[in-house]
């Protein structure tokens, strides 16, 4: 057996086993709000349509305890956009404004305040582009009692209105949420900001809020210093829903390239990884495998070959009810023939911006003293 045919496989059953994993992680049910009180921080910047009625809905959920919005600034339009929404709630919402100058993040700087100030033990972290759910909510919390360290959530990209929202749809839906569904059963999801559940007592066990700046990207710092007391990472079977509405392709690549970054100095084998995990890489060894196993042109391989990544992918979309249009099949393919060239970029990028802010990404992060 030639090497390709031998690596084609490999890829192969790697797609396979990952669509199958992505299926069996569909919700099942739905778990019961808990009794005990959880504090929801959220960090907010900027206006978007979308932040009144995610506060409206967050504060209308029926969890017990808290919703603590953390925003840098008084001056932020986000500021202005929450506070009648606070002060409609009180008691239920508190509305926290400035900065923490220790750290470099951004996020980390405008949360600090949250996180210290929160009441409850439990916390859960909920970006506020993601759309509330007491589904997911209860869900995160219900792996938080059954035991595990933490609990997190992959986005789902919903209300993609452009091409360039189409590219991010098609990098979080069909092959990010595919991947971690497999890596979730080894135990070894990587930990979403966008809604992240875990417990203070074991952060400040692990030393506090702090590690999280072990680095330039926060969920990963967060999840490494939880593992480290031991248990699992777990993954909720319901997906964070995301809007992307009508991003730019500059927004889009930026992001994506901070994306790529934040796997690259947390960790650098999966950075390097995801080169032969792409579609692009399984294109290729399927045209020169394909071509020897059936005796065929090469072009004629290739097609074979992306008729099966792509027919994956669209079976998997169809089966999970995740957002289908005429775009995406071309952003599946706009996505396999860029994942290689953004990993490249990010392997020579020193820096990138983040809300305003240079953000350094180096090989190694050096530890805080």
């Amino acid at each position: 057996m030639s090497a390709a045919i031998a690596g084609w496989l490999a890829a192969l059953a790697f797609l396979l086993a990952s669509g199958a994993a992505a299926l069996l992680r569909r919700p099942r049910g739905g778990a019961d709000l808990p009794a005990f009180p959880v504090s929801i921080v959220v960090p907010i910047k900027g206006a978007s349509p979308l932040l009144a009625p995610n506060l409206a809905a967050l504060a209308g959920m029926p969890f017990a305890g808290e919703i603590v919005l953390a925003v840098a600034e008084a001056g932020d339009p986000a500021h202005a956009v929450a506070a009648p929404i606070a002060a409609a709630n009180p008691g239920r919402m508190r509305l926290l404004v400035g900065e923490d100058p220790a750290f470099a993040n951004p996020k980390l700087r405008n949360v600090a305040k949250a996180y210290r100030a929160a009441r409850h033990d439990t916390i859960v972290f909920l970006d506020d582009t993601v759309r509330p759910e007491a589904a997911l909510l209860a869900e995160l919390l219900a792996r938080l009692a059954a035991g595990a360290r933490a609990a997190t959530a992959p986005p789902l990209a919903v209300d993609a209105r452009t091409f360039a929202a189409e590219f991010e749809a098609a990098t979080c839906n069909g092959y990010l949420l595919r991947i971690e569904a497999l890596l979730d059963l080894a135990g070894l999801a990587a930990g979403f900001g966008n809604a992240f559940a875990f417990r203070k007592s074991d952060l400040e066990a692990a030393g506090g809020f702090a590690r999280l700046a072990e680095g330039p990207c926060e969920d990963n710092a967060l999840s490494r210093a939880l593992r480290g007391r031991g248990g699992r990472i777990a993954l909720a079977r319901r997906n964070a829903i995301r809007p992307v509405g009508a991003r730019g392709w500059r927004d889009v690549a930026l992001r994506h390239l901070r994306w790529k970054n934040c796997t690259k100095c947390h960790d650098p084998g999966a950075f390097f990884l995801e080169i032969a995990i792409g579609g692009l890489a399984f294109h290729l060894l399927g045209a020169a495998a394909l071509a020897e196993l059936l005796g065929i042109g090469w072009w004629a391989g290739l097609g074979a070959s992306a008729a099966i990544w792509y027919g994956v992918e669209l079976a998997l979309h169809v089966a999970s009810g995740w957002p289908l249009g005429w775009r995406s099949p071309l952003a599946w393919v706009a996505r396999d023939l860029a994942q290689p060239a953004l990993t490249v970029a990010a392997a020579f990028t020193r820096a990138v911006e983040w809300r305003g802010t240079r953000i350094e990404m180096p090989w190694r992060w050096p530890r805080p003293r």
